[in-house]
């Protein structure tokens, strides 16, 4: 997500400037409509592709780059309202997996540990988005993470159980 969030944040501000031009476009169109009701309709040419005559050819190809824009940004409003709320939900789950400050802790402290379990070899974790280390499994020792995408992180105590609810995410090891 972070490195296509300037790409989507650059797609709303093209997709706001275009939607906003749909009013002044509405507005061009009737005009035009109300001239091809009251025209002369005695050049072929003049038909547009809605099927209003107009006195012109030249009104006919507006009429129908109007028509064709309108046709082409219909629905232009759900989807920038539904990348808005994508590219909010990741901005929040980068900050909950990767940048707040519990996030900073958490994965501070799982890297220097499986850096020093003798069984991974001195590999160093690396931050996952979407992921948020919780704490070693007392059985086994490895570490679990929560998928933040899927939920909140359970809850729970030093050697207790996790509290699972029914808003609680997927977890693994």
């Amino acid at each position: 997500m972070p490195e296509t969030a300037p790409l989507l944040e650059s797609w709303l501000e093209d997709a706001r400037r275009v939607d906003a031009l749909k009013p002044r476009y509405l507005k061009e169109l009737g005009v035009l409509t109300a001239s091809a009701l009251a025209g002369n309709w005695s050049d072929p040419a003049s038909l547009s592709l809605s099927g209003r005559r107009y006195v012109t050819a030249a009104e006919a190809k507006q009429d129908a780059a109007l028509e064709s824009f309108l046709q082409a940004t219909s629905g232009l409003e759900a989807r920038i309202a539904f990348v808005t709320d994508r590219l909010a939900a990741a901005h929040a789950v980068e900050a909950r997996a990767l940048s707040g400050p519990e996030a900073l802790a958490r994965w501070i402290q799982a890297i220097e540990a499986v850096a020093k379990d003798d069984r991974f070899g001195g590999y160093r974790l690396t931050p996952q988005l979407g992921l948020l280390p919780l704490r070693p499994d007392p059985s086994s020792g490895f570490w679990e993470f929560a998928h933040l995408p899927s939920g909140e992180p359970p809850r729970f105590a030093a050697g207790a159980p996790y509290e699972l609810l029914q808003e609680s995410c997927v977890g693994s090891r």
